[in-house]
């Protein structure tokens, strides 16, 4: 198909400021671990699981303590995370998640993962001395997992809670989601291992920050496309073997046209 390359830029152009329009960031879930480990979920874009721990974490699963942030917190003892590296982390399964789905006929956006943590390091109690003073946020969507963040969990010789935001924003992965995202904070101690009576962590508080919206979807079937959604009315600006570049009255996007499966997968996000 022939295309003018001022109709192309302008529907580039087009494309971007309608994409960039601010939509307000909101809380989309939480797991406040007031005696469960649900999620209380405010998008309804969103489905979220329970919380869980690696098959390398001992101990109980779940244990509550009253020393919270509001209610109640997680509280993992002894040698619930025995590892002093990332690496031996990783390589033992010990880590805490949980996974969230984005539904059908929404897209999401994340830009901020925020939780609390208590590891009393000093005062009348040493029981944060071996507990997990670092951790990793390692996620898993869309055929990509790996680790994507990581930081240090500070030592407190109070019962003040520590507030770690981790900003997701510029993470890829992390935006114009759909389908499943699964999260693991892996949790080590660089500092070292005490006897197993001393290691101590609260972890309270696990916030998803970002923004939801209904979506408009496109799939592509044996080379042949089309629409779910009110699109409006559509041009084809440009055709290639392996990618279309199509532009509605309020979308853009190159879509893949290689896929030959009737499945999920091959629905594809038509930015807002």
């Amino acid at each position: 198909m022939k295309y003018n390359k001022f109709s192309f830029l302008f529907v580039i152009l087009f494309g971007f400021w309608v994409t960039m329009v601010a939509q307000d960031e909101k809380e989309l879930l939480r797991y406040a671990m007031d005696g469960t480990i649900e999620a209380a979920v405010s998008s309804d874009a969103l489905t979220a699981g329970i919380m869980k721990v690696g098959p390398g974490v001992t101990g109980t699963f779940p244990d509550y303590s009253s020393v919270s942030v509001d209610g109640s917190s997680l509280l993992f003892l002894n040698a619930g995370f025995n590892s002093i590296t990332q690496e031996g982390a990783i390589d033992t399964q010990r880590y805490l998640g949980f996974s969230v789905t984005v539904d059908s006929g929404f897209r999401v956006d994340l830009s901020r993962l925020t939780f609390f943590t208590l590891r009393r390091t000093g005062g009348d109690s040493d029981h944060g001395l071996g507990a997990p003073s670092d951790y990793a946020l390692w996620i898993s969507v869309g055929g990509f997992e790996g680790v994507v963040a990581s930081g240090v969990i500070p030592g407190n010789t109070s019962d003040e809670f520590t507030r770690i935001d981790i900003d997701v924003s510029h993470i890829d992965e992390l935006q114009s989601i759909f389908g499943t995202v699964e999260f693991r904070f892996y949790l080590w101690s660089s500092e070292g291992l005490a006897t197993p009576s001393q290691r101590e962590l609260r972890i309270d508080d696990i916030i998803l920050v970002g923004t939801d919206a209904e979506q408009d979807l496109i799939r592509i079937t044996d080379g042949e496309w089309e629409f779910n959604g009110n699109l409006g009315w559509i041009y084809v600006f440009a055709e290639h073997p392996n990618w279309i570049f199509a532009a509605s009255s309020s979308s853009w996007i190159y879509l893949p046209v290689n896929n030959e499966e009737n499945s999920v997968e091959n629905w594809f996000y038509a930015p807002n």
